[in-house]
């Protein structure tokens, strides 16, 4: 077949349009690597660098064995020209589980904190799953992205990358899926989401299951990935991957290139294709529900009549009430507590990071608190006393996760997970936070989801490793483990302790369901089984009644009750089984299927030496010759950029260049930034002139400062305080050197954000603030430039709309002050001194999920209304306007970036004049 080939000079004028600036994929590149305070070494195979403190030495061995292991079996599906050398980093300062490749320059990270959905080792997922990433890049590096890579560098893969997300993650968790005995694509937990679209009356197009919905929930980028490519490669191409992105880089444009390379996999477009598995797929899971059983239920708590909600961690209290974490659309995260009825007794506000649990008074959870700067978090375990409505963290912030009550909440249990990959059961006494207890985990598990016995001797656990997921329990008093529950095919969650045993929700049948062990038994029984998915389950003591969480569909789930059976129920050997296996049919394609086995992995023991960020961490990685004007045919400017960082974003080096062909004058610029620790230090130096035999003249400049990020940020909450400082000199060489002017600057910005929801338009409440002054200390003129803004934002008289509050006052000496803007529907007027207001009441009206074609993809309609004033005090005028905007967020070419068009009419109340003014991204061009 004929390739179609884009020539590289009309993706590098898309690449003018849209600037791939700090462009990141899979990660949060621009963030900085907490390097100090660690002795680095460097382990060097055949294909990786991997980079590791040295106290975690044996993690970084074998991680390099698990990716070398991995390379030939990754080549069996993708097949790039050449693979490039990555450097991996274990970080032990970012406490969440989860790992990205990026550029600018290219590196991986690998985060220590196993995951709790995948019932595996944790290292040998991350190693399949960001090792496809390297891949899939590695595979982009052909036809025209080749040919833009030579011409701007890494960021030459820009365009490479706006490809939907979910041709590279759906690729790459259908590889953790073949290549290890876990993965996503085994757990009906993780394709819930799909399923429930499947089986819904309308499923979402495919422009909102790509872009996202205000309208409806959408699983994202990994699960429909999945489907898409197993369906893809199991009824159409074995290499459909290959063929995708083979086509991605010699098409790299929005739209047509996704379009291309699923077609010619397929023979399908993308939308075609959704279609097509949704309709599949449904049919599978609707024979699956006319097989399996279906139980009824007493539905406790109301369906989501608008959006989505849902219920996680059900816990029961020991005073009778029912504890869960919830979201929805609407409200965000908080925990309810609900009566035994499901009324809604009383709302927390938190921020849960994955666990709740209840005993006594108290309501225990743990919230991961990150660094505003570096790359670095830890978690906080919060206790919440329901006598008094306060709240306390019970340790210092630290490695500790998974945190449980016990019946009366005078111990807790918490997990604190070691840098090194091992873990501790701390028991806790919560009137003091003393840890009284220690167990070790054994090697090579992690244990999560505790529950007490009543009695408080025993605790259950779900543990994840190399062997697969187990159900287990520890005896305070011996400090020995005895497995319950086991299994490499299917996945457990929850497990509760009853009376005469233990419930747990188990995926045996191909659906989450609830079983019951005995004491004393060996199977466990099926004892309540739905459509889609029942977990959570428990039992208040010496009762019969059983209270669990519901999946019901698109809108999410519900919690419900039902009897425990009081006889037995069906045995685990005769529940029927049928299981959405739909990556079985590919396993015949991959020779490496099922190779992370412990068996399997090598224990070569790789040289290791020093590493310092600074030096073998500083990587050449973009340049470009492009143009430096949106206007080139009336001002026609071209420039040269070279741009150096290290891998840890702990200092850059960028050099740029710049020509005016009409003016005839050029410019030349060095920036240096230096960020290892809590200050950023910044150097600037530029100069500009111009030598054309008739006038010659050169202007130099330079800058220096300093700027001391603090800030936080959890959940959807964060503060920040940014104290920053810089020098500017500018001198003509040929002037005198008298003549040099000097301008120092000092600016301070704060802010407190609170709770935001998924359709709220501004956070729930917030303050920031901003002061700037700049002075010549040199000259003795006075302080020439003074600002101070401040703005506040309150919640509106319904969920999701907002008010916004703001003042500023400016005064400038030099007729420059530009910071604060003139009232909306006013022109902007040079004064030295003024004074502002602003106030906006904001609201969302309607989410119409509309797509023209795959051109645009409408996803809200909001309003606003506003009043603005302010006083020029030099002149002595005032100046106000009120009035009414209507904006329409969407997204163009179906890339994943929000826009935003509107309208604004004013009213000048000082002229009387009126007017309607465009808005394109909330402002007026």
């Amino acid at each position: 077949m004929q390739k179609l080939r884009i020539p590289a000079f009309l993706v590098i004028v898309f690449l003018w349009l849209c600037p791939p600036s700090g462009l990141s994929i899979w990660g949060q590149s621009s963030s900085v690597l907490a390097v100090s305070g660690h002795q680095w070494r460097l382990i060097k195979t055949e294909h990786y660098d991997i980079v590791c403190p040295a106290d975690i030495l044996a993690s970084g061995q074998y991680v390099a064995n698990l990716l070398e292991l991995l390379v030939p079996y990754q080549q069996q599906s993708l097949h790039p020209e050449k693979n490039y050398r990555y450097t991996i980093i274990l970080d032990e300062e970012m406490f969440t589980a989860n790992g990205f490749v990026t550029i600018l320059p290219r590196f991986s990270m690998f985060f220590g904190l196993p995951s709790t959905e995948l019932g595996f080792e944790w290292y040998p997922l991350l190693a399949v799953h960001e090792g496809r990433h390297m891949f899939q890049l590695d595979t982009g590096r052909q036809g025209t992205t080749k040919v833009l890579t030579w011409l701007l560098g890494e960021q030459g893969l820009a365009p490479f990358f706006i490809s939907p997300s979910w041709l590279f993650e759906g690729d790459a968790v259908v590889t953790e899926t073949l290549l290890s005995p876990s993965g996503r694509g085994r757990n009906p937990f993780f394709s819930l989401p799909f399923k429930a679209i499947a089986l819904s009356q309308q499923p979402p197009s495919y422009q909102a299951m790509l872009l996202g919905s205000y309208k409806t929930k959408t699983p994202g980028a990994y699960p429909l990935g999945y489907m898409l490519y197993t369906r893809a490669r199991s009824e159409y191409d074995s290499q459909a991957s290959d063929t995708v992105f083979s086509a991605l880089a010699h098409v790299p444009l929005p739209v047509l290139g996704p379009y291309i390379g699923v077609h010619r996999a397929t023979n399908l477009s993308p939308a075609e294709l959704y279609r097509e598995t949704v309709e599949t797929y449904g049919d599978f899971w609707r024979r699956q529900s006319e097989i399996l059983p279906k139980d009824t239920l007493t539905r406790l708590t109301p369906l989501a009549q608008d959006g989505f909600q849902i219920y996680r961690n059900l816990r029961l209290s020991s005073d009778g009430m029912l504890i869960a974490w919830f979201y929805s659309f609407n409200r965000g995260n908080e925990i309810h507590i609900l009566s035994k009825e499901g009324k809604l007794l009383e709302r927390v506000a938190a921020e849960p990071l994955g666990n709740i649990d209840a005993g006594g008074p108290y309501i225990i959870w743990d919230e991961n608190i990150e660094d505003a700067k570096f790359m670095k978090s830890s978690n906080r375990i919060m206790l919440y006393d329901r006598r008094t409505g306060k709240r306390r963290s019970l340790v210092g912030k630290g490695r500790y996760t998974a945190p449980s009550l016990n019946s009366d909440g005078t111990l807790a249990g918490l997990l604190r997970w070691n840098e090194d990959q091992s873990g501790e059961l701390l028991i806790v006494e919560t009137e003091t936070g003393t840890t009284l207890e220690r167990f070790d985990l054994p090697q090579g598990e992690f244990w999560f989801s505790f529950d007490w016995s009543d009695d408080g001797k025993r605790i259950c656990y779900l543990s994840s490793g190399i062997l697969g997921q187990t159900i287990g329990e520890i005896d305070r008093e011996t400090g020995k483990t005895k497995t319950l529950a086991a299994s490499t095919e299917f996945t457990f969650q929850s497990p509760r302790f009853i009376d005469g045993g233990i419930l747990f929700t188990s995926s045996y049948s191909g659906v989450p369901a609830v079983y019951r062990l005995r004491s004393g038994d060996t199977e466990p029984e099926l004892v309540f089984h739905r459509n889609l998915a029942t977990f959570d389950a428990d039992v208040f003591s010496g009762e019969q009644l059983i209270y669990f969480i519901d999946y019901y569909g698109i809108r999410g789930n519900c919690i419900g009750s039902a009897e425990l059976p009081s006889s037995k129920g069906i045995p685990e050997s005769l529940v029927p089984v049928m299981r959405e296996d739909f990556f079985r049919p590919l396993l015949e394609q991959e020779p490496g299927a099922g190779i992370l086995q412990a068996d399997n992995i090598p224990k070569e023991v790789y040289p290791d030496e020093a590493y310092n960020f600074s030096t073998k961490g500083l990587k050449l990685h973009s340049w470009s010759l492009q143009p430096r004007s949106a206007d080139m045919l009336n001002n026609p400017t071209i420039g040269l950029t070279l741009r150096a960082d290290t891998i840890a974003h702990t200092m850059s080096h960028q050099a740029d260049m710049v020509y005016n062909l009409n003016e005839e004058t050029f410019g030349a610029e060095y920036t240096f930034t230096f960020r290892q620790f809590r200050p950023d230090i910044f150097f600037q130096a530029d100069s500009k002139g111009r030598d054309n035999g008739e006038d010659r003249w050169t202007e130099i400049g330079g800058t220096a400062g300093m700027a001391l990020p603090f800030g936080a940020s959890w959940g959807t909450q964060s503060w920040a305080l940014t104290p920053e400082v810089s020098l500017r000199g500018e001198r003509d060489l040929d002037a005198e050197a008298s003549d040099a002017q000097m301008e120092l600057s000092y600016q301070v910005e704060a802010s407190r954000l609170g709770p935001s929801t998924f359709r709220s338009l501004q956070p729930r409440w917030g303050v920031s603030g901003s002061i700037g002054y700049t002075d010549d200390p040199f000259t003795g003129t006075p302080g020439d430039h003074f600002v101070l803004e401040a703005s506040m934002m309150l919640p509106g008289l319904q969920a999701n709309h907002g008010m916004r509050f703001g003042a500023a006052f400016e005064q400038c000496s030099n007729d420059d002050s530009g910071l604060v803007s003139f009232p909306r529907g006013w022109d902007y007027r040079e004064t030295e001194k003024l004074a502002a207001m602003k106030s906006e009441y904001i609201f969302p009206i309607a989410y119409p999920d509309a797509a023209l074609g795959a051109l645009a993809f409408f996803k809200r309609l909001r309003g606003g209304v506003y009043y603005d004033m302010l006083q020029d005090m030099e002149e002595d005028s005032f100046y106000s306007s009120a009035g009414a905007e209507l904006n329409l967020d969407f997204n163009l070419l179906q890339l994943p970036i929000e826009l935003s068009v509107g309208i604004r009419e004013y009213y000048r109340f000082e002229s009387g004049e009126s007017g309607v003014q465009i808005l394109l991204l909330g402002s007026s061009p």
